[in-house]
């Protein structure tokens, strides 16, 4: 994968762990997530599909984050 590809997708994962980080397990699961400001200038979902599989990609950042 492209450098400037990863960057925005590791730019849309900080965006939404900045989710959970205000609202919890809640602001993880809304599904309006992508659609939150900081997300979307992060390159949202699109940002994500260009990372890889945007399901997996959210399963190993819950996984990162629940394991702290």
């Amino acid at each position: 994968m492209d450098h400037t590809l990863r960057l925005k997708t590791a730019e849309a994962i900080r965006a939404i762990v900045g989710q959970f980080e205000q609202g919890g397990t809640d602001g993880l699961e809304n599904q309006q997530i992508f659609k939150t400001p900081e997300v979307q200038a992060a390159g949202g979902l699109n940002a994500l599909i260009a990372g890889g599989k945007p399901g997996e990609l959210l399963a190993e950042a819950k996984r990162r984050m629940f394991a702290v």
